[in-house]
């Protein structure tokens, strides 16, 4: 099983506009695989997907990932997985949301980052 599609959803303005990504799920076994779960972590939520509870060989379906910059200025890190019984992959996301007017700060013990609009 694969799992494709880009993770970085870029650079947002805080209270924009909710942005999509689409990931595609593939099977390239030789036997059907059985979808027991798809869960994002980090700020992203599941928009929505065609995958059915199984996935026959040579089969692909869509999963829709969204991530709102309403949440806030921050650094967001998160991922997508997609397991079942035989499989478990994972893709990382990402995603910046600047604030409205002003400079998002970031300080951590081991990083600085200031990112401006």
């Amino acid at each position: 099983m694969t799992l494709t599609g880009t993770g970085s959803f870029g650079t947002a303005r805080e209270n924009t506009a909710p942005r999509t990504h689409t990931f595609v799920l593939a099977n390239g076994e030789a036997v059907a695989e059985t979808i027991a779960g798809i869960e994002t972590s980090g700020g992203f939520d599941l928009g929505g997907t065609s995958c059915g509870g199984q996935l026959a060989p040579g089969a692909t379906c869509v999963i829709a990932v969204v991530f709102d910059p309403s949440q806030g200025p921050d650094v967001y890190v998160g991922s997508l997985t997609a397991h079942g019984p035989g499989f478990s992959v994972s893709k990382a996301l990402g995603a910046t949301v600047t604030p409205s007017s002003g400079c998002l700060r970031r300080l951590s013990a081991h990083t600085r980052q200031v990112i401006c609009p």
